[in-house]
C-alpha cells in the first residue's frame, strides 16, 4: 500500500499482515478527489486509524493535523516516523469510545471512520462524534462500510454524498446544526 498524492506520492505504508483491512488505493484515490482542497489547513480526526492510510494521506496533502484513535497502533507509529509527522499528530492509544470522550472540546475539519464491518461501532461512534460535538460546523465525516451495512444517522447530520466502489461504501456526512 501507497501513499497516492501529495509530499510522499508513491511512499509504501507499512500494513499489519492479519486482522486488519486497510483501505483500498482506488478507495482512497476517490476520497481524496472528492475533497480536493477541503484537505488543506485542515484538523483532521481518523477514527479506527490502523496503519494511518486515510490520515497519513491527508497530512501529505497538506492537512495542518491529524488525531488517530487506535487501539494497536504499533504500526501507525511506525508509519508516522516514516512519513516524519509525529510532530502533526496525536494518537490515542485506546478504543474508539474511550478516545472520542478524550479529544471532547476539539473540533475537526474533517472525521474519517472506518470500523470493522458489521459490528456496530459505525452508529456508536457516529452518536459519541454527535454527542461531544467534535465536528466543526462546515466540517465532513467520511465513512468507510460495507455497502451493506445500515447505520443510524444523528439527527444533527446529513448524507452529502454516497459512492459504492466494491464490497465497500463511502457516506460523506455534514453538520446541519452549526456546530463550532
Amino acid at each position: 500500500m501507497k501513499i497516492i498524492a501529495g509530499k510522499n506520492k508513491g511512499k509504501p505504508l507499512k500494513v499489519a499482515k492479519q486482522g486488519v483491512r486497510p483501505t483500498k488505493a482506488m478507495v482512497r484515490e476517490a476520497i481524496f478527489n472528492i475533497l480536493q482542497d477541503k484537505v488543506i489547513k485542515a484538523s483532521v480526526l481518523d477514527v479506527f486509524a490502523g496503519s494511518g492510510a486515510l490520515g497519513i494521506e491527508a497530512l501529505c496533502r497538506d492537512a495542518e493535523s491529524a488525531y488517530f484513535i487506535e487501539n494497536q497502533p504499533r504500526i501507525l507509529q511506525e508509519n508516522l516516523e516514516r512519513f516524519a509527522y509525529l510532530n502533526r499528530a496525536q494518537i490515542l492509544n485506546c478504543d474508539f469510545r474511550r478516545g472520542l470522550k478524550k479529544i471532547r472540546g476539539r473540533h475537526f475539519d474533517l472525521i474519517f471512520i472506518d470500523p470493522p464491518y458489521k459490528r456496530g461501532y459505525l452508529t456508536q461512534s457516529l452518536r459519541l462524534i454527535c454527542q461531544l460535538d467534535l465536528l466543526k460546523s462546515d466540517g465532513l465525516i467520511v465513512v468507510e462500510h460495507h455497502y451493506k451495512d445500515h447505520f443510524a444517522l444523528p439527527e444533527n447530520y446529513r448524507v452529502l454524498k454516497e459512492k459504492r466502489y466494491g464490497e465497500t461504501g463511502v457516506t460523506f456526512l455534514t453538520n446541519i446544526s452549526g456546530g463550532k
